[in-house]
């Protein structure tokens, strides 16, 4: 680290910890709260350093840290030190948040809250060090959160509590990701909007109407495809015939007048569930069956270009396996 950056660090520390310290009801202290194994609280410029560590660990996840700099966790620090009203927050665009270990102290974790706009909904993305990613912390973390969130009074406890400042989180997590999607719905309590495509929309604590414009599932709807998710996670074919039989049908219904753009779009869950579950091409009309074979053709033709030219994300996109099951299947099916 250079000598300018290091004083600049040290000095920025000492004097935010200070008022910190000083002003014991600021924001900094009311977003902090603690679990049984971990604390969280929003990142220090000093914790620069180990977040990107902690964020470089494993490539294969979004970059939570993008952006991040030694001025902004500074900037972030001095805003949360100096305010106090929840309502302060629609005053910054993102927050970042340290999970660190109990005992030890390590940050384990790192967190992004943004688009903090009021009467809005919270994205977040999440990110753990590679050495500790599957030890629950993301769930444990995930509940803390929402507890706290709701006892300060940042999002609703109840559908009719139109008062504070935010409607909850929401988020989108892609249909293969059985362990995010375990993890968010089953685990944490998020509601799941709508299945379209390959793209499941979640919500917490309540589903919104009409988002986006994509199919709502209703109560009992919710219900049974969380119960689908629990069988799909533990590796069931007839719950992911089901959930893949529900998103297609969602496509096709949204897709309308624009059908091929929309299916276009989601070309590789096409070729998913054709390869995985061929006698779905049934589901789709005479007259449209030509543009989804047409669709997938070309997701397969992109496929195998990328794989011949060792595209660096073709094989952890679908797999070796799943890869030849697509070429080989859905091509034999749609000839």
């Amino acid at each position: 680290m250079k000598i300018k950056n290091f004083v600049f660090l040290v000095c920025g520390s000492v004097f935010l910890n200070l008022y910190a310290s000083a002003a014991a009801d600021n924001l900094q202290s009311q977003l902090s709260f603690e679990t049984a194994r971990i604390f969280a609280r929003p990142l220090m410029p000093e914790n620069l350093d180990a977040a990107k560590v902690v964020d470089d660990s494993d490539e294969s996840y979004v970059q939570v840290m993008d952006g991040s700099s030694l001025e902004s966790l500074t900037g972030q620090a001095r805003f949360l030190a100096e305010n106090s009203k929840i309502s302060q927050l629609g005053s910054i665009s993102d927050l970042r948040y340290g999970i660190f270990e109990k005992g030890a102290g390590s940050l384990v974790g790192v967190y992004r809250i943004w688009l903090l706009d009021t009467n809005a909904f919270l994205l977040t993305s999440i990110k753990f060090h590679k050495k500790h990613q599957g030890k629950g912390y993301a769930t444990e973390f995930t509940k803390g959160l929402f507890k706290r969130y709701q006892s300060i009074g940042l999002i609703p406890t109840s559908q009719d509590d139109l008062s504070t400042p935010y409607r909850g989180f929401s988020g989108s997590i892609q249909l293969t990701n059985k362990a995010s999607l375990v993890c968010n719905v089953i685990k944490c309590g998020y509601r799941i909007s709508s299945i379209f495509g390959n793209t499941v929309y979640v919500y917490y604590p309540f589903v919104t109407k009409n988002c986006c414009g994509f199919p709502q599932l209703d109560e009992s709807s919710h219900h049974s495809v969380v119960e689908q998710l629990a069988s799909y996670r533990s590796g069931s074919k007839e719950a992911e015939r089901s959930l893949r039989s529900l998103s297609l049908q969602n496509l096709l219904s949204y897709g309308k007048g624009e059908l091929g753009k929309v299916l276009a779009g989601d070309s590789l869950f096409l070729a998913q569930t054709m390869a995985e579950f061929p006698d779905m091409l049934d589901l789709i009309s005479d007259r449209e069956k030509e543009t989804v074979k047409a669709i997938i053709s070309e997701e397969i033709a992109s496929l195998i270009e990328q794989k011949a030219s060792s595209y660096p994300d073709a094989e952890e996109k679908l797999g070796d396996a799943l890869f030849k099951q697509i070429t080989a299947a859905t091509i034999a099916k749609i000839k």
